[in-house]
């Protein structure tokens, strides 16, 4: 099944009608997945050595969570490739510098805006709920998989491309985009942080308030 992008090219088209509901599940459940990965990733300083060993042994295998469409081998093979290249101190820096790791600051803050009311640690769920003892972000991630009438949000694998791809001998390197795509990469995930806020279970058991920023994850 191929993939069909929006405007932005880094976003899953809002019409998904094609997509069953386990199949929109699971791409969503993968994009949690990696998204994970990548926030254990940036909140290291660009290292990988702090990835749960579950989810290590499963980027190993070169493969997602789930197979859905003809892409995600590929994705599965982008994600190792990039925790193998983190091990380098040079390609850290590589990483710290890129547009792909802006994009990523603004997922773990939780809006373009690090001052904004919007960002994690302004929500909070009613204390003593199961909710409470999560993290505003982590709960977020949990809702958007759980919420089969969510959209997607953004490809991950249009995602990984601004990081990572192979260069003319077939070798996987790191990369990144210009200051134009970054801003266009940045959108989409803003766009993806809205989706998860209005997530079912997100919207019914968060509201704003004042959190510890330890406990957004």
């Amino acid at each position: 099944m191929e993939t069909r992008k929006d405007k932005n090219p880094f976003m899953w088209p809002e019409n998904v009608e094609s997509l069953s509901k386990n199949s929109l599940i699971n791409i969503k459940e993968n994009s949690a997945y990696i998204w994970r990965i990548l926030i254990k990733i940036i909140d290291h300083g660009g290292s990988p050595d702090y990835i749960p060993a579950n989810y290590d042994r499963q980027i190993e295998s070169g493969r997602l969570l789930h197979t859905v469409t003809k892409q995600d081998n590929a994705t599965g093979e982008k994600l190792k490739a990039l925790k193998n290249a983190l091990k380098d101190e040079e390609n850290r820096e590589k990483f710290l510098g890129s547009q792909f790791y802006e994009a990523l600051r603004v997922l773990r803050n939780g809006s373009t805006d690090s001052t904004s009311d919007e960002t994690w640690i302004n929500y909070h769920a009613s204390e003593g709920s199961y909710w409470s003892t999560k993290g505003a972000l982590s709960s977020a991630l949990i809702s958007y998989k759980d919420d089969d009438s969510a959209k997607i949000g953004i490809d991950m694998d249009a995602f990984l491309d601004t990081i990572i791809k192979k260069d003319s001998n077939g070798k996987y390197v790191l990369t990144d985009i210009s200051s134009v795509d970054g801003e266009l990469l940045i959108d989409a995930v803003a766009k993806t942080i809205d989706i998860m806020k209005n997530s079912e279970k997100f919207r019914n058991n968060f509201k704003h308030n004042e959190q510890d920023e330890s406990e957004i994850f």
